[in-house]
């Protein structure tokens, strides 16, 4: 692809767990003194393409999705009403280019998340209906300032619209729908991180990322000091 310095990689996977507790786990929930029970799906799809159009030069563009739904019980005394179900859809996209010199690998990137959630619990009176948005940009340079020392130092900002206004409670004039005033929050953070790699460990790296494919092995290295990649998120879910 792309005269070979292009790489597209797709993953998808289904994952169903089924679990119970309490007494009598031969009868359904609602029949047991005490129960509880999580019956859940987690369904994800990826894509991933990496191009190389220079030696110095790549980016990365990400696209997931994965989508979680549960089913519950918790209850005692054989209550009929102690179920509760849940979806959480969340989308992922972002892209990182690098540039790449004699000593230093410079990164920058945007990432974007969407991730909503539907809960309901109506033996406990609960429910749930909200969407967040995120959108984060960052940039960091990687630089080896000399024989076994790393230097690694960037900052990221993200903007968010989790929360709402504190003046979306305020009681609107008479014959006026009171309505919430949306806001939006974000903020910053910066970093510095210094790594110490003694001669021996550096000769055996050397030696893996020889063996590697010179692609692969760039973009290896550099995505690992990424800020927040999503593929480290998924892996932990």
């Amino acid at each position: 692809m792309f005269g070979g310095k292009g790489k597209l990689r797709v993953d998808a996977g289904h994952v169903h767990e089924d679990r119970r507790g309490g007494d009598s786990l031969d009868l359904p929930e609602s029949e047991a003194m005490t129960a509880e029970s999580i019956d859940s799906t987690r369904d994800h799809a990826g894509a991933s393409f990496l191009h190389r159009p220079r030696a110095q030069l790549d980016y990365r563009l990400t696209a997931s999705f994965v989508h979680t739904a549960r089913d519950t019980y918790y209850g005692s005394s054989m209550d009929p009403n102690a179920y509760g179900s849940s979806e959480n859809p969340l989308w992922v996209l972002d892209g990182q280019v690098n540039r790449y010199g004699r000593n230093r690998i410079l990164s920058a990137g945007v990432q974007w998340t969407s991730d909503h959630l539907e809960d309901a619990q109506p033996a406990y009176e609960r429910f749930t209906d909200e969407t967040h948005r995120n959108f984060g940009v960052y940039a960091q340079d990687d630089w080896s300032i000399a024989r076994g020392v790393q230097l690694l130092y960037g900052m990221r900002a993200d903007k968010q619209d989790a929360l709402e206004s504190l003046h979306a409670d305020a009681w609107p004039l008479r014959g006026q729908r009171r309505r919430r005033q949306p806001a939006v929050s974000g903020g910053w953070t910066a970093f510095v991180t210094i790594e110490f790699e003694t001669e021996r460990l550096k000769r055996r790296r050397s030696h893996d990322e020889d063996n590697r494919h010179s692609f692969d092995g760039r973009i290896s290295r550099s995505s690992r000091h990424v800020v927040l990649d999503e593929e480290r998120r998924r892996a932990s879910c």
